[in-house]
Formats: structure tokens, C-alpha cells, sequence
């Protein structure tokens, strides 16, 4: 297997640190965003992705762009931006599933299944979340429990709040 070339970015949020990789044969096409330190998410990644190669590098034009305007309130931002991330069919469904949840809306875990082939699946979307390795763009932070209540966050549940209420929502 050849080494897959990425280039990671850094930029400096309200929400934290966000890290982003593109590869660089396809470069408008993200495969890893995450808040936190760039190591973090380096080594979730390598681990659907052994063979990774990564640069420290600015990313295209078309990303520090969408990036910028996703903090600047434009929660559809990220609505047109390719992301790929290695997953099982029923993870996918998951992840294009979240990308359709609307900014300023939530779904349950339970809602989020039932838009699977697997409606059953609640305890699987919710590791789909958990797995997700390219927030905020697919966003699992729109994923809330079943009583309304907030749920789990990779990146802590002080977080996610404070995602949804820059989307809008108030749990």
C-alpha cells in the first residue's frame, strides 16, 4: 500500500483548537477535523489509515474559507465541502445522515438510526458518533439523546453545548 500524503492545519477557534487534514491528491476533500491537539487526531486517523504521510502545510483555498466563514455564523459553511473517512456501510449512512441535520436542529440517537438501513441501531449510531473523525463538518454534536438531554461528546459535553448554541439551539 503507497503512503498517502496529508497536509494538516491548525487554526485557532472560540470552540478550541481545530485541526484539519486533506490529502493531497484530492485537496478540496477533508479526511480528519477535529478540536484539540493535531497529535490527536493524527493518531485516530492513522489508525483507519496506516500508511499516512503528514505535512504541516496551509490547506487549499477552498477550506480556509470555509473554515472563516463557518466562524463568522455561516453554519452552512461546510455543506459543500468532499469528506472522506474510512467506516462500515452503516457508518457512512450514519455520517451522511448527519451531514443532512439542518444547523440549529438536533435529532436523537434513536431518529439517527431510523434514517439507516439498520432503524434498530441506536447503540451503532451512537459509536457512528463516537467515531466520527471529521467534526464539525459531519456534525455529531447535532446527535442528542432521546430525552433531550445533550449526550456524549468526543471533545466533552461543555463542548457540544456550546455548539448547538452557535447554531442556535438551547438545551
Amino acid at each position: 500500500m503507497s503512503p498517502i500524503a496529508i497536509i494538516s492545519e491548525s487554526f485557532k477557534t472560540p470552540f478550541g483548537q481545530l485541526t484539519i487534514l486533506v490529502n493531497e491528491t484530492k485537496p478540496n476533500t477533508v479526511v480528519g477535523s477535529a478540536f484539540g491537539k493535531p497529535y490527536a487526531l493524527i493518531s485516530r486517523v492513522k489508525v483507519t489509515r496506516p500508511t499516512l504521510s503528514i505535512t504541516t502545510g496551509k490547506l487549499p483555498t477552498r477550506i480556509k474559507t470555509a473554515v472563516e466563514h463557518w466562524l463568522d455564523g455561516n453554519h452552512l459553511a461546510f455543506a459543500d465541502i468532499m469528506v472522506d473517512q474510512v467506516g462500515t456501510e452503516f457508518r457512512q449512512e450514519c455520517w451522511t445522515a448527519m451531514r443532512q441535520i439542518k444547523p440549529g436542529q438536533t435529532i436523537s440517537y434513536s431518529q439517527l438510526a431510523q434514517k439507516t438501513t439498520s432503524p434498530t441501531a441506536v447503540r451503532a449510531a451512537a459509536t457512528a458518533c463516537a467515531q466520527n473523525l471529521i467534526a464539525p463538518l459531519i456534525p455529531c454534536h447535532r446527535i442528542i439523546k432521546t430525552d433531550g438531554s445533550v449526550g456524549r461528546y468526543g471533545y466533552g459535553e461543555a463542548l457540544k453545548r456550546q455548539l448547538l448554541a452557535f447554531e442556535g439551539v438551547s438545551l
